[in-house]
């Protein structure tokens, strides 16, 4: 974004300097200042929405936590809900023309273009790339690609790009009250991830004929609230589960003692993950006080969580 194609700060200049910006895949994030008034602004644009903050209150030269935990909690959620509604859409005008294409080359449906013969791939990536001339595609009905953020916090001034005339950017101020009546829906990452451990909780009571309650505990890889661990005990034994990058960690701590054989015979010998018994890298303890393993599909997380979780229930005496 340029300094020329931003509003006018509060007291009416419009006189912005760029002071810095974070750009990525979807992401933009771009700092600036009034060179006359000396005021803070931020433009954030990803993609379930954009728009321009104001700052009157800093900390410093640090956002407050009120806007801080505003733009995390808050606007960032409010955006990824909005960016699924979007996706949908997409997906299923894409998935028209993605059809058209495999039926026009003669191909199976959903074939992916990596495995359409190369004689035929011009025509498939122009019947399948269609869906870009599609005004539905860029601008759905129903859904708002700027949408007003909800709950703005004081102390901010907010403005939204509707779009632009040529070289006309037309931006829209926002008001306090107007913010207030917006709702924050429910945060689809979170959803999906409720959703996914809900199903291997369920799965492991359901085999082992037990009980256990997860408690939620922070994120205990980079701090995520939308990912957050769960904690419970099978036994006596302690189990700590969440996300980790692309796999799903395991934690244990047994005062008793976890026997580690079946454990380290799959996911060591056989699967080779990330293993590591009383904090030794790939290590054959055959007891383990604390056990780390890393799953990488659904069926492996509960595959272990079996494993592990048979060997931390008590043997009944006969």
């Amino acid at each position: 974004m340029l300094p020329e194609q931003l509003p006018t700060c509060i007291f009416g200049h419009k006189n912005w300097r760029p002071g810095g910006a974070q750009l990525g895949p979807g992401y933009d994030q771009e700092w600036f200042s009034c060179h006359d008034c000396g005021l803070t602004a931020l433009y954030l644009s990803e993609d379930g929405g954009n728009l321009f903050l104001i700052l009157q209150q800093l900390d410093g030269d640090q956002l407050t936590k009120e806007i801080s935990t505003w733009l995390n909690d808050t606007l960032r959620v409010f955006w990824r809900a909005n960016a699924a509604e979007l996706k949908k859409v997409r997906d299923a005008i894409e998935t028209v023309y993605w059809d058209r294409a495999c039926e026009a080359v003669g191909v199976p449906l959903k074939t992916p273009w990596h495995k359409v013969p190369k004689d035929k791939l011009k025509r498939f990536q122009e019947i399948g790339g269609k869906y870009t001339e599609i005004s539905e595609w860029h601008k759905p009905r129903g859904i708002d690609l700027s949408p007003i953020p909800p709950k703005l916090p004081v102390g901010v001034t907010c403005f939204i790009l509707k779009g632009r005339d040529g070289d006309r950017f037309n931006w829209k101020w926002v008001s306090h009250e107007e913010t207030a009546q917006i709702e924050v829906p429910p945060d689809p990452v979170r959803v999906r991830h409720d959703a996914y451990f809900s199903e291997v909780f369920e799965t492991i009571r359901k085999e082992l004929g037990i009980e256990f309650v997860p408690e939620e505990v922070p994120n205990c890889y980079c701090g995520f609230k939308a990912q957050p661990w769960f904690q419970f005990k099978i036994g006596e034994n302690t189990f700590v589960v969440g996300p980790r990058k692309r796999v799903v960690a395991i934690l244990v701590a047994s005062q008793s003692g976890l026997a580690t054989d079946e454990i380290r015979k799959v996911a060591l010998d056989e699967d080779n993950v990330t293993y590591s018994p009383n904090g030794k890298w790939h290590g054959t303890d055959a007891v383990a006080s604390t056990l780390e393993v890393h799953a990488w599909t659904k069926e492996k997380l509960i595959q272990y969580l079996m494993i592990l979780g048979k060997a931390s229930l008590p043997v009944l005496a006969i």
